[in-house]
Order: C-alpha cells, then structure tokens, then sequence
C-alpha cells in the first residue's frame, strides 16, 4: 500500500491517480477534512464564501485535466474562457487589468523607471535574490520607488534582499503595466519586454486555458466532486489524524506511525506537506507547532454581503495600493448566476503577523467603498472577518535554500519517498503544483 501525506489538492490527484492504476492507496490528512486551501462556508443568508483557493484553471494536460474536472460542466459550474481581472493601485480601480499600472506613478518617477525598465536588457541569468532580479529587470527607480514600498512594507515585511527571485510573481507583480496599449503590444514581441510588461487589457493576450466556477454555493464543491472520485476508487481516507513517526529500515520506509495510535505499512510514501515535518517524523519527534512569525504570512479573508450590485463587473481585483490592507477582491456575484437581491465578496490580507480580524473589519468594509467595487449607498446584510489556520511560508532565500537542501537529502536517504507539490518547493502556483504531481505520479504507478 501507498501513504500519501496531506489531503490538499496534490495529495488528493496523486492518491486519484494511483488508484486509477490499481494502486491500493490511504490518505491523510491531519484536518479533519481534505480539500485543503478549497474551502467554503454558507452564511444565513444562502451565499457562500470561500475560505482559500477560488477559480479553478485546466493546466492544458489533456488526461490531467479530464481527472480534475471530471463531473464539472454547465450549468451546473461555470465556465470562463478568461477571469475579467482588475486592479486598483494609486488611488484609481481600473476594471480591465489585474497587472500593476506604473502610470499612477507620479510623472518624474513614472518617466524615469520606464527609461531604466527599457534600458535593463542584460537581467541578472541566476539572481541571488529578489533585489538583484528587480534592478536587474526594472532597474533601481521602480525596484525603490515601487516594489520596495509594496512588496517589503505592504506584505512580505521583510528587506529584498532576503526573498528569493521570483517571489514578486506570488502576489501578481511579475509584469506592469506602462506606456500605451500600442507601444506595450509592439514592446511585448520581445521577450526581454514581454517578461516585465503586462498588456492594458485582460482580454488581449489571454490564455485558451478554461477557468470554472459553481454556479451556486463555493469551490468546496470541487471538493465533493472529487471525494466521491476517492470513494468509487476505494482510497481509504483518514482524517483528523496526523504522520507522527516514520518507521524505516536502512534506506527504505517501512510503516509510518499515526496520531491517533494507528500504524500503517507501506511500500512507498508520498510526501505532500512542508518538509520540516517529514525529518521531525523521522526522528519520531510529534508534530510540532507551526512555523515562528517571522517565517510565516498570515492571510486574514473578510467576507461582506450587501443589497446593490457590484460597482464593476471584474471577478477579481488585485489591490497593490500600499496605503490599503486589502491584497485582493474576489467579487462571487459576478461570476455566478444571482436569483436574489444579496451581492457578495471576499476580500483578503496578507501580512507577516497574525492581524486583528475584529479590529480590521471596518476598515476593510470601508475600504470595498473607497477602492470602487461596493456602493456608498449599499446596505452591508452581513460581515464577518477570520484568520486562516493556516498561513504560507515567506519566500525567503534562506527558506528556499534549506527547502530544497532538504529535499534532496531526504528524497538521496530513502529509496521509497517522494516529495510532492510545495513540499518539493519547486512550484507554488496551483498549474505548476498539478502537472508536478501528474508525472511524479504517472512514474510512480507505471513502476508499481
């Protein structure tokens, strides 16, 4: 028998995957539910929020995606050629871009850093970190006078130089916006320009990968989808229980020993969550507390239903202002088919330390009106703010360093051990963490 640690998406298409093999699999899953990030709750009032993870997106493998979205069609679920993404930034919501517009800058500094971004054609090949890799791409103007302020002051609180390359990308800062829509879509045939420019509109340029959503309720019911998935493939699930001790001979994992007292034998393991937790279970030493603040960000979702319709028609809105808590919009009402007079949205924080959801409320609800997505005149029906339990690692290089030291120590020690997803650290999008665990999982059956 196989053991998949963590019943998160990964954990639950790798355990998909190798019983559609006729690999005999059990998952766990420390919650005392699986689905991880894709979680929904329903309020009094019949709309649902979600608590993580939203959309879903096909990652353009064909079997991949018939596995994941087995079961999912209208009308029933909805389904979005493209996500209508905008972004609010300076003071101002533009309704057409989710990217960053650096022409809310103030003219002397806009001028100057679009000077430097067009000169900065010889980028750092293997930057040591994220302060190199963004004056070496956007040159020193931008990277002071608008990354710094947003990306170390509004989210990571941390200096550049401590976060790895490429950890801009994480929060949707990878490109900006600048010039006209004109000159951008000339610049972009490039590809040293087209890495670091976004183009003016959600609509130009955007993928053939389809993006799905319910109907009515969360995206916990993709969740139910695949459960029932698990069930008819007779993947024994445990939840509520965590991998407490690894038991293993030489270079080979034996059996692996639970929370709740019951030990599983096995023939392989599949490791899905953070990799601390694996060398701590090797050492038979419990599951331990969550990583210190400083190692962490914490997300803080508030979740508002009011009476008036939306004041734009974007499903998301990505707020990078760094004079406002909110990070980003997810507006349900616009995506799904409404039969009543209630309009909802999730609006997220993200910050170093755990935020007073209490205290925060307000302001967040004052913050839907300023940045133009709810009416001033709106009645809010209902309000209600919470910290996830669970918050995600900062990106720093030293985290990214000792990860995939880890990793390879641990995946060289053990024969039959396989790291998957983040826990791998290799990919952090939704897309990447997929299509890793589709061919790490297609080898794994193929071999068994």
């Amino acid at each position: 028998m196989i053991v998949v640690a963590g019943g998160g998406i990964a954990g639950i298409v790798a355990a998909i995957l190798l019983a559609e093999n006729k690999v005999e699999v059990c998952l766990v899953e420390r919650e005392a539910e699986i689905g991880g990030l894709y979680k929904s709750t329903t309020c009094e009032l019949g709309v649902s929020f979600d608590c993580g993870s939203h959309f879903l997106r096909s990652t353009g493998v064909q079997r991949l995606d018939e596995i994941l979205f087995d079961g999912i069609q209208e009308p029933e679920w909805r389904v979005l050629e493209n996500l209508e993404a905008g972004s609010f930034y300076g003071g101002v919501l533009d309704a057409e871009s989710p990217f960053l517009d650096m022409r809310q800058l103030d003219d002397d500094i806009y001028e100057k850093g679009m000077v430097e971004l067009l000169n900065c054609t010889s980028p750092y090949a293997e930057p040591e970190n994220l302060e190199q890799e963004l004056r070496a791409n956007f040159g020193d103007t931008l990277t002071e006078r608008l990354f710094q302020p947003i990306v170390c002051g509004k989210y990571y609180g941390c200096a550049l130089d401590e976060l790895a390359p490429g950890s801009h990308g994480l929060l949707g800062l990878g490109r900006l916006r600048g010039l006209t829509p004109e000159a951008s879509r000339e610049l972009k045939k490039l590809e040293i320009y087209d890495r670091k420019l976004a183009f003016h509109s959600s609509k130009e340029g955007a993928s053939d990968l389809r993006n799905f959503y319910p109907a009515h309720g969360g995206i916990s019911r993709w969740i139910d989808l695949l459960k029932d998935r698990l069930e008819k493939l007779n993947v024994k699930v445990v939840t509520g229980a965590s991998i407490d001790e690894i038991v293993f001979t030489n270079n080979r994992v034996n059996a692996v020993t639970l929370s709740n007292g019951k030990t599983l034998q096995t023939t392989h393991l599949l490791w899905t969550v953070p990799i601390p937790f694996f060398v701590k279970a090797c050492r038979g030493t419990k599951r331990s507390a969550s990583p210190a603040p400083h190692e962490r960000l914490y997300t803080s979702l508030f979740h508002f239903a009011f009476d008036r319709p939306p004041l734009t028609t974007a499903y998301l809105i990505q707020c990078h202002d760094p004079s406002f808590l909110t990070f980003r919009i997810t507006l349900y009402s616009n995506v799904q088919r409404n039969e009543k007079d209630v309009f909802h949205l999730t609006a997220e924080v993200i910050s170093p330390s755990m935020r007073d959801v209490g205290k925060d409320l307000e302001l967040v609800k004052s913050e839907m009106v300023r940045i133009g997505v709810v009416d001033p005149d709106a009645r809010f029906l209902y309000q209600r703010g919470e910290n996830l339990a669970n918050g995600f690692p900062l990106p720093t290089t030293r985290l990214t360093r000792n990860t995939r030291d880890l990793v390879t120590t641990e995946a060289n020690r053990f024969s039959n051990v396989t790291f998957l997803g983040r826990a791998a650290g290799e990919n952090f999008t939704a897309g990447g963490v997929l299509i890793d665990v589709f061919n790490l999982t297609d080898q794994l059956a193929t071999a068994a």
